[in-house]
């Protein structure tokens, strides 16, 4: 694909637009340098994150879906889960907003946060499976913003795959993602919730509460990744 500014063909359908991102680590928050990334939609399309764990712009069809794949493999100590994004559909606009989270971020949890995050869920982790999170949160919430969440939101995912949604809390004096809390019926203002070892396919995450609406997320479950709608890739309530 030709890498330049937003162009216009002879046919509509190839009009491209920007799509940028930042790919930081869960916990931390210090950006992930030199992470490979795969566009899903094309295979042999690679790029990776600089210095400051930044990336693109790359361009891609208006309209069309684009989805993509961070990878930074290492030891337990210095290595990063595999993380997908939803499946995103690319507006006139494209995905390049000059603040550099809020277009496509990569939240990635490190080898040891995911241990303590399985720990503190009381879950384990099925290889053959896929596992999924994401953040509801009201418009124009990015990762920089802290509480980010709505609480008291209901999250479901179709088709029905009978695993129920974990709840995170939230630690009140950091205001950060508390995974120990087992028995939330709802989201908290973390805004956090997941879908542990769920089946390859494909599945729409929806949100509810009484008197809002929530955009929708489409992702694709594949084994052994985990997919994270991070801000501002969840569902967004108005």
């Amino acid at each position: 694909m030709d890498d330049k500014r937003v162009t216009m063909s002879q046919n509509a359908e190839k009009v491209l637009a920007p799509v940028s991102g930042i790919a930081i680590s869960f916990l931390s928050d210090k950006p992930i340098a030199n992470a490979k990334i795969t566009i899903l939609e094309a295979a042999n399309k690679i790029i990776y994150t600089d210095q400051d764990g930044k990336f693109g712009p790359i361009y891609w069809p208006v309209g069309k879906p684009i989805t993509l794949q961070l990878e930074k493999p290492g030891s337990w100590f210095t290595g990063f889960r595999t993380v997908q994004t939803p499946t995103l559909i690319v507006p006139e606009k494209g995905f390049n907003d000059p603040n550099p989270f809020n277009n496509v971020t990569f939240q990635v949890p490190s080898n040891i946060a995911v241990s303590i995050m399985k720990f503190g869920m009381g879950i384990t982790e099925d290889p053959e499976a896929c596992h999924v999170a994401a953040t509801i949160t009201p418009p124009g919430m990015t990762l920089k913003n802290l509480p980010q969440g709505i609480a008291d939101v209901e999250v479901t995912l179709t088709p029905d795959c009978k695993v129920k949604p974990f709840y995170f809390g939230i630690v009140p004096w950091v205001l950060k993602t508390n995974p120990f809390t087992r028995k939330l019926k709802s989201t908290s203002l973390d805004g956090g919730i997941a879908f542990p070892n769920i089946p390859e396919g494909n599945y729409v995450l929806t949100a509810q509460k009484a008197g809002m609406k929530f955009t929708e997320v489409r992702f694709r479950a594949r084994k052994g990744v985990l997919v994270n709608a991070s801000p501002p890739l969840g569902p967004i309530g108005t």
